[in-house]
């Protein structure tokens, strides 16, 4: 169901992020990061659109089995080095592994950065009522920041996988 016609698993979004992840691990190997359509993005990443691709991830977004529902993921972190704590949440992800045995997959939650912030507002998250805003209504986000939050979920939970445009995520600064 990916870029690999003869290779099909009972589960098309396992398979997609599997390409994906195979993708991203050839241009970006040793970047785990957790401290338009899917086969346009795989072929901006590994530079099948250009001689060389810029971008080391491609976002995706998970639709729920049963509601038909973007998938919200939330996590936590440390604002510092004391006790308190963030939540973030996001529809947009980085894959960093994927187990094809269990299609259980390892994500991390990506913020959007709307083109309107400046880089000194980039600490400021991005709520979700905005993100959905930005994402559906006039896609007027300029780019991604890695959070260095990953989550486990369940890949056969998903009946849908909605690819972003390749990109290079900037550092996290919140």
């Amino acid at each position: 169901m990916g870029i690999k016609p003869d290779t099909f698993d009972h589960n098309c979004v396992c398979d997609i992020l599997l390409d994906i992840l195979e993708a991203q691990e050839k241009v970006d190997p040793a970047n785990s990061h957790c401290t338009s359509g899917c086969s346009t993005s795989l072929q901006e990443l590994c530079g099948g659109l250009n001689a060389t691709s810029p971008y080391t991830t491609i976002p995706v977004s998970l639709i729920c089995k049963g509601t038909c529902e973007y998938f919200v993921g939330r996590g936590i972190r440390r604002t510092g080095t004391g006790p308190d704590v963030n939540v973030y949440e996001s529809i947009a992800f980085r894959v960093v592994d994927v187990d094809p045995e269990t299609c259980c997959a390892t994500l991390e939650l990506l913020q959007a950065v709307p083109v309107a912030q400046t880089t000194n507002d980039e600490k400021t998250q991005v709520g979700l009522a905005n993100l959905l805003f930005f994402f559906l209504d006039q896609g007027a986000f300029g780019r991604y920041v890695n959070t260095g939050i990953c989550i486990t979920v369940d890949l056969n939970c998903f009946c849908g996988v909605n690819c972003h445009p390749a990109v290079t995520p900037g550092p996290f600064t919140g």
